[in-house]
């Protein structure tokens, strides 16, 4: 076996990284760290300066947003810490530490992957089966709740018996330690990646079928009645652009954390397969960089949470300068709140000024943008 491979039974030949791997290593995660923590914590004020945004939905990714960041501060900043002060296969702090590194290591992980599953669940109830009043307030609060205590659990196995926790040096990390026993990986591997996927994929898929076949139906009334083709088409823009922002988020996690997952089981399986040390560090590094990903595609997708960015961001900014020139403090929070008026004034006379034909078109598909009023309300579909 060559001496950079591992495997399971790999313990006595490690070979400490090179000085110039080190460094690209650290560097790596250091930048994702310190891009990934102001970005989910501008995302968690914009939550604070802008309540609209404290949607039903919105609120699992306020919950996401904090996870990042959790991720970003333990997950990646113990990773660089180990590169930086770690040169070999021993852990040098003691196993208190190496426990509270994996137990957190753990919890972010997956309440990363419960919360989206959650997600997908909730939108298909919303869009397939129109139940979103069932997704209440409290409902979701009480989901996220379960979602940390299930993590919670699930890493604390290791630390009262069920596997342990062990310094993994191509990986930086206290992970649980695959050559003691098969069962917790197993059972990890089972619940955090495999049947999250499949209720994923089942959710994601369903979505997609219903939202083609209300776009055919919306198509045929149009055909049919002329007057409603320019709502038609907005329905169907509208469509599209939920159904992108729902992919996009759950393919960035695919893309993030399948490479890792797909070594872990390489690693758990019969034949212990080797694995090259660098596509470990790889596929690790990858699985961390979905935290700074995120925040950029909520800026992307939503215009509320840019217009929120762009408020936090200048509420920072004026703090910063106002000793200097005290009378532009606050002037982020104003500018945002009187764009928000103005923008909410011209919808509103535009709709005053809606032609009959239009306002029977938008009572028929009432019914339809109820469908959508849990992923996002009226406002915010209008200003996407």
């Amino acid at each position: 076996m060559s001496n950079h491979s591992l495997s399971l039974n790999q313990t006595s030949g490690f070979t400490p990284l090179a000085n110039a791997e080190a460094q690209v290593h650290f560097t790596a995660y250091v930048i994702v760290m310190v891009i990934a923590i102001p970005a989910n914590i501008v995302t968690i004020f914009s939550f604070i300066i802008d309540r609209t945004l404290c949607t039903n939905f919105n609120l699992f990714l306020l919950n996401m947003a904090f996870i990042d960041l959790l991720t970003s501060l333990f997950r990646i900043g113990f990773n660089a810490f180990c590169i930086a002060t770690i040169r070999n296969s021993t852990w040098p702090y003691g196993q208190p530490l190496c426990d509270f590194d994996g137990f957190i290591q753990g919890v972010v992980f997956a309440a990363n992957v419960y919360t989206l599953m959650v997600i997908a669940v909730c939108r298909y109830i919303a869009i397939v089966h129109s139940k979103q009043h069932l997704i209440t307030k409290k409902v979701v609060y009480i989901i996220i709740v379960i979602i940390w205590a299930f993590s919670s659990l699930c890493s604390v196995f290791p630390i009262i018996g069920w596997n342990r926790y062990r310094y993994q040096p191509y990986e930086h990390a206290c992970l649980p330690d695959w050559s003691y026993e098969k069962s917790y990986p197993i059972y990890i591997m089972a619940t955090e990646f495999v049947l999250p996927m499949i209720i994923l994929l089942y959710c994601y898929t369903g979505i997609f079928i219903n939202l083609r076949r209300n776009s055919f139906r919306m198509r045929t009334v149009s055909e049919l009645n002329s007057g409603n083709n320019e709502a038609m088409k907005k329905i169907a823009q509208r469509e599209g652009k939920v159904t992108r922002g729902m992919f996009i988020i759950f393919l960035a996690f695919v893309i993030c954390f399948a490479p890792y997952s797909v070594c872990m089981f390489l690693l758990a399986s019969a034949f212990n397969i080797p694995i090259d040390k660098g596509l470990m560090f790889f596929c690790g590094f990858m699985a961390n960089v979905n935290s700074l990903l995120n925040p950029i595609i909520y800026a992307i997708l939503y215009k509320r949470f840019r217009q929120a960015y762009y408020r936090v961001l200048c509420c920072c900014c004026s703090k910063l300068t106002f000793s200097s020139s005290s009378d532009h403090a606050g002037c982020s929070s104003n500018h945002g709140l009187r764009s928000l008026a103005m923008g909410a004034t011209e919808n509103k006379k535009a709709n005053h000024s809606t032609s009959p034909s239009m306002k029977t078109s938008n009572y028929g598909s009432k019914k339809y943008r109820r469908r959508f009023s849990f992923i996002y309300n009226e406002e915010d579909i209008n200003n996407r």
